[in-house]
């Protein structure tokens, strides 16, 4: 597929790029004509999948949800967000994931508690605020995970299933406006790629793309994945959801 033969097709798609935060240029573009060129090329310089890259390109963008879904209101966009995580296995600061947007942007910063037996991990802002915790609970059947507020209370539970085809999550919480809500991943966490989805009403809230991994990644043990945001959604919420995920899976797998 040939992309950006003109110059005015190339700065749409500049623009298109730089709404989720990733640095494009026409010079890009015009030296890149086939999508999956410049997709491969913006992969390299921005360390998200290609296949992600492909999708903010070619406009395969996640619909806006009809009503917002939050927990933290001061991160829900109008756009859709792109998030980079990534689990860090050695971290003198003690923090055991980084989550930025594309652009580099910092979203959150998760703390460790390497020696408490719940595994509680501190979240907090880009400017170091607390904003919740996360929590194994025990005494459940299959895998759960607590996401508290500052002042311990519980405010979503994500608990895992087992289903016909690998592992499931479903996470369940009131948000901000008082609605129940219950999200679900489909498609396992062992898979390259995974969607979450409003139970209710069917919709892709976020995306998950876990098919680019680098050397240093296979090295460590590391995971460095993409996810895309709906416009409307919470990327907090989205990205601690997330978090509950990729721990139950290093659990199952015994890492």
């Amino acid at each position: 597929m040939r992309i950006g033969d003109d110059s005015v097709g190339a700065m749409r798609l500049v623009e298109v790029a730089r709404k989720h935060g990733l640095s494009l240029t026409v010079a890009d573009v015009l030296s890149n004509p086939s999508l999956d060129a410049l997709a491969s090329a913006l992969s390299f310089k921005s360390h998200l999948p290609v296949t992600t890259v492909m999708g903010i390109l070619g406009h395969r963008n996640l619909d806006p949800v009809a009503e917002p879904i939050a927990l933290f209101e001061q991160y829900v966009s109008r756009e859709s967000q792109t998030l980079v995580l990534r689990e860090k296995v050695f971290s003198v600061s003690g923090d055991s994931f980084e989550i930025k947007f594309a652009n580099g942007a910092q979203l959150i910063k998760v703390r460790g508690a390497w020696m408490s037996l719940s595994g509680r991990k501190k979240v907090e802002d880009a400017q170091g605020n607390h904003l919740f915790d996360i929590v194994k609970e025990h005494l459940h059947i299959h895998t759960t995970y607590a996401i508290e507020d500052t002042h311990g209370k519980k405010i979503c539970e994500v608990k895992s299933s087992l289903a016909l085809l690998g592992s499931k999550a479903t996470a369940t919480f009131t948000d901000s406006r008082g609605k129940a809500v219950a999200l679900k991943m489909q498609g396992g966490w062992y898979d390259q790629s995974a969607d979450i989805v409003d139970d209710k009403s069917g919709q892709t809230v976020a995306r998950i793309d876990r098919k680019l991994l680098s050397g240093r990644d296979l090295v460590f043990g590391q995971q460095t994945y993409a996810v895309v945001v709906a416009p409307g959604v919470d990327a907090a919420l989205i990205a601690a959801l997330c978090i509950c995920f990729d721990e139950k899976n290093n659990e199952e797998s015994g890492q």
